[in-house]
């Protein structure tokens, strides 16, 4: 096609090229014939159809060829402006019909709870407890457990926080001649003795017991019904009344061995930890000739640290003590801890 192409333009080329002067009026002096112009017209229209047919083969073969302005298609990937997009589905529902999942009620006021409740077609019940600071006037217990599923116009129990009363009077018969008369220090509440809170009760316990052993003995029996009622707290009770196993004392260091039945539910955790010891430590300190403290478990320190995930023995002085008190008293002026 190109070399078509070629030969054409070279002959329209050959048609418009100068000729010299002989030549011209060589032509000149040739015999004029009538049918020359229309010789000259069908030459020229010959010339017309073939470069209009060598042009559209170029076209149909190579578009590009051909001279113009250039152009850039560009595909639209937007939405027109009256498409609508497909209604998204409503969810699935997660319960059978006439059912809901109970909500998370703890940490709300009733007020609060009462409102949730109701909002998933639940009703309330409320009850009260003695608790820690943090959670009085606050639900800290429900029942169905949240996320359970129930019936609508299921009632949720809740349980909010009241706080310690530990004022119950006591008017203790004089001792028998075989008993005395000993103070031992109680919490208020669920976790027991906060070291900077201390809830004096009498005990009465066999006379012949030295005075350290004498508290701890009756520390160790725990508290009687009325007590519990008023909402005093401590890890002790008949379980662990027959745990103590000994106690030296040697110029100002109180040593206390205690058996297997001092173990008790929650006393290895971070919290329960804290305040399992210093119901122990709180009753030996308030006898001012105590300057430290260790305690045993089957005769060892270190056993004693590990019930507490300790790895070493762990002895308390009355210093370091005083700085404990010291520093739940800030923290409970601050609400953060300490019941009572």
């Amino acid at each position: 096609m190109d070399d078509l192409s070629r030969a054409i333009r070279q002959y329209v080329d050959g048609l418009a090229a100068p000729v010299a002067l002989e030549e011209a009026t060589a032509r000149d002096r040739r015999p004029v014939r009538r049918w020359g112009p229309l010789a000259a017209l069908a030459g020229a229209g010959l010339v017309l159809v073939s470069f209009a047919v060598i042009v559209g083969v170029r076209l149909a073969t190579d578009p590009g060829q051909v001279a113009g302005p250039a152009t850039t298609a560009t595909v639209s990937t937007s939405l027109p402006a009256t498409t609508t997009l497909p209604a998204v589905p409503p969810p699935v529902p997660t319960t059978a019909p006439g059912r809901t999942a109970v909500p998370d009620l703890v940490g709300l006021d009733p007020g609060q709870a009462a409102e949730v409740a109701a909002a998933a077609g639940l009703d309330l019940t409320v009850g009260q407890s003695v608790t820690e600071p943090s959670s009085v006037g606050f639900v800290f217990g429900q029942d169905p457990e949240p996320g359970e599923e129930v019936e609508l116009g299921t009632a949720v129990e809740v349980v909010v926080g009241i706080p310690p009363r530990c004022d119950l009077e006591q008017n203790p018969a004089s001792p028998r001649e075989d008993l005395q008369e000993v103070t031992v220090l109680f919490g208020c509440g669920d976790f027991g003795i906060a070291p900077n809170v201390v809830y004096p009760r009498v005990r009465q316990v066999p006379a012949a017991l030295g005075e350290f052993e004498a508290v701890l003995t009756g520390l160790l029996g725990g508290l009687t019904p009325d007590e519990e009622e008023a909402g005093f707290g401590t890890f002790f009770g008949p379980a662990t009344a027959a745990s103590l196993e000994s106690v030296e004392f040697r110029g100002g260091h109180v040593v206390v061995d205690f058996n297997d039945a001092i173990i008790v539910n929650g006393m290895s955790t971070s919290t329960g930890g804290l305040y399992f010891n210093a119901e122990i430590l709180a009753n030996l300190f308030q006898f001012s000739q105590v300057n430290s403290v260790e305690l045993r478990f089957n005769g060892s320190c270190e056993a004693w640290s590990t019930l507490f995930e300790g790895d070493s023995c762990q002895i308390t002085t009355r210093r370091q003590w005083e700085e404990r008190v010291a520093t739940w008293a800030e923290w409970r002026a601050e609400g953060a801890v300490g019941p009572g």
